[in-house]
């Protein structure tokens, strides 16, 4: 009967509970936000809006505490021994902690999240796991196996530096097998796992609600607050008249042309991201399948005009694939400055002298990238080049984007999962990540560029490393497969009885600290 009623409420037989209109008591929280998720299995997500879910609801081995805190952290583990070589983790499990549908987290369970995206040959395993491949993990691991039901280890071909961030990300999220087995492909709308939220339902489109795990197993930080709602507005004003209205709680990716009126009437939150905006090239279709191309929009943008009006004075341009907040920034490389009549010359080169027509896709929930692509639009019609805009959904646009579906430009932005130059050039940039369905839009692959990442893991000596990343990004300057136009901060409005609210620097919100006043 047990499982029958939470099977149930898993499938979201629960009564929609509905916060249009309506402001909210102290125990429920609404969080505005921009965009609905795309899919809340942590092995399948890679978008903000999903994580930002999952992060309130699962957890792996190990992970972040705290907005400021980028120290890796024992979660599902208590600790972790790392071999000689760098090869083998030992990780010691938690005990005593239960999944929301009450069954027991062991090292079966570990072994059943991990070895699903490992193992080919699992029963459960999908071509979609595609976070556990670009990454780099799934090449590297040797073996995944337990030493008894406390203990869980795992084998590496080569030393990884980056090993420990990249498992603290979703994709190392343990879920409950049980409920996986039951509800299968309908997981991935309806997520099990351990943390201090539990998922009630998902009404797409509409809103997200998750409930308070009164038996989370760190209790000295057992939520606040009883119900969290993130409710879809997909619109900046319209996200700002609702928190006016104290419908919501926070609003996310609100304007910056809004932060005055935030600053008088509300409150304005600025919070730090380890972030990049690129206009990213479909390198395997024409025309940009010609670097000659590629460099020629590079002569054509101007990207301090671009940054200052789409970040509207919160953004700095960027010359490299990351933000200068991360180690081995190249500042020896000079940026492509404006100079038409080079463009111009390059594109009479690749043979294209009058010019072309070019579509140029961005999710039409961002009015930054609004911005952006008007900017885009206009400055590479100097060149001859017209640039049709192309607004569509977050969802619409991965799909296009992930499977290169449509030839052209679109408009993408990455958030750091882990401090280090690898997780903007391996996921985004890499020929591993390449593989449709691709985090590496562009498609690009270069075997020099990939050499060097792949040698960068291997070492633990930063100063070897670094040389080989300024080295990696010299070759992206020359080959062009995204343009990096600039890093921003998060943006919030929230109303002034909230407190404890926490953005992480790497791109997500947690709600465990929040509360109402």
């Amino acid at each position: 009967m047990k499982k029958i009623i939470a099977l149930a409420l898993l499938l979201g037989a629960a009564t929609l509970f509905s916060c249009s209109g309506k402001k909210q008591g102290s125990d429920t929280f609404v969080y505005g936000t921009a965009g609905d998720p795309v899919n809340l299995d942590p092995a399948i997500q890679t978008d903000t809006a999903s994580n930002n879910v999952i992060a309130n609801v699962c957890e792996g081995l190990v992970g972040y505490e705290g907005e400021k805190d980028t120290k890796i952290v024992p979660k599902l583990a208590t600790k972790w021994d790392v071999s000689s070589d760098g090869k083998t983790y030992t990780f010691s499990l938690r005990q005593g902690v239960k999944f929301h549908d009450g069954t027991d987290v062991n090292a079966d369970a570990v072994l059943f999240s991990l070895l699903r995206q490992q193992d080919e040959k699992h029963p459960f395993y999908k071509a979609s796991y595609v976070y556990w491949k670009s990454t780099g993990v799934k090449d590297n691991i040797e073996s995944i196996t337990k030493d008894g039901e406390d203990k869980i280890v795992i084998k590496l071909k080569n030393p990884d530096a980056t090993f420990l961030p990249k498992i603290s990300l979703p994709m190392g999220d343990v879920v409950s097998p049980t409920a996986y087995k039951t509800l299968k492909d309908a997981f991935d709308q309806n997520p099990v796992c351990t943390g201090p939220f539990i998922f009630k339902q998902w009404s797409k489109n509409v809103q997200v609600l998750l409930d308070r795990n009164d038996n989370y197993w760190d209790k000295e930080n057992l939520p606040k607050i009883k119900r969290v709602v993130f409710k879809l507005i997909d619109d900046a004003q319209s996200r700002l008249l609702a928190l006016k209205k104290g419908e919501i709680d926070v609003a996310e990716a609100v304007g910056a042309e809004n932060v005055p009126e935030l600053k008088d009437n509300l409150v304005f939150v600025e919070k730090p991201a380890v972030s990049a905006d690129y206009l990213n090239f479909v390198t395997d279709q024409k025309p940009f399948n010609d670097v000659r191309v590629r460099q020629a929009v590079a002569y054509l943008l101007d990207k301090k005009k671009i940054t200052e009006v789409a970040s509207m004075g919160y953004g700095i341009p960027l010359v490299n694939p990351f933000p200068p907040s991360i180690w081995s920034y190249n500042t020896k490389i000079k940026d492509y400055e404006v100079n038409v009549e080079k463009a111009k010359e390059l594109l009479k080169e690749a043979g294209y002298p009058n010019g072309f027509e070019v579509s140029l896709f961005f999710n039409k929930e961002n009015d930054r990238r609004r911005r952006t692509a008007e900017l885009v639009q206009s400055q590479l019609a100097q060149g001859g080049i017209k640039v049709n805009i192309r607004l569509v959904e977050w969802g619409t646009l991965l799909s296009i984007i992930k499977y290169g579906k449509e030839p052209g430009m679109h408009l993408f932005g990455w958030v750091a999962d882990y401090l280090d130059p690898d997780n903007f050039l391996t996921p985004n940039f890499s020929g591993k990540s390449a593989k449709k369905p691709a985090l590496n839009t562009t498609f690009w692959v270069n075997k020099e560029f990939d050499d060097l990442l792949d040698e960068a893991v291997k070492t633990t000596d930063q100063a070897k490393r670094t040389e080989l990343y300024l080295k990696a990004q010299e070759i992206f300057h020359e080959e062009l497969p995204a343009i990096s136009l600039m890093s921003r901060p998060g943006l919030f409005g929230a109303n002034k009885n909230v407190k404890g609210f926490e953005y992480y620097p790497l791109g997500y919100t947690v709600f465990k600290h929040v509360s109402k006043e």
